[in-house]
């Protein structure tokens, strides 16, 4: 099941190099599409540690846990969306990329992906 979600999301969207499940310690879980050069392993641990801090910070002036994390460079954009406290999908948009539809799409695959990782 983790691969075809992971795939529906990548194939409904136009430009995503890929959509990477890791945990929140940066390590691959599943993957679809290839992120060719892109150092995922080091920017998927990054990017978990950014939410981890801003889940933290959040704690002391009582928010809620993060539920998304994006960054736009001059090329890629690159979104992390939580799954779990354990897990989080990362999605690689090429430029000229969907960005709204990405988002849409991980938050979908986040929500059938949640059942299952949870157990």
């Amino acid at each position: 099941m983790l691969n075809d979600v992971l795939k529906q999301a990548a194939a409904a969207v136009q430009g995503v190099d890929g959509v990477f499940l890791v945990a929140m310690d940066g390590m691959e879980v599943a993957r679809s599409g290839d992120p060719g050069d892109f150092p995922l392993e080091f920017m998927a641990a990054s990017y978990a540690d950014i939410m981890r801090k801003l889940e933290a910070a959040g704690k002391e002036v009582d928010f809620e846990s993060p539920a998304e994390l994006m960054v736009t460079t001059s090329g890629r954009k690159l979104i992390f969306r939580a799954v779990t406290p354990e897990y989080g999908l990362l999605a690689v948009v090429a430029p000229g990329g969907i960005t709204g539809k990405a988002r849409y799409e991980l938050g979908k695959a986040a929500r059938l992906l949640r059942p299952e990782l949870e157990d």
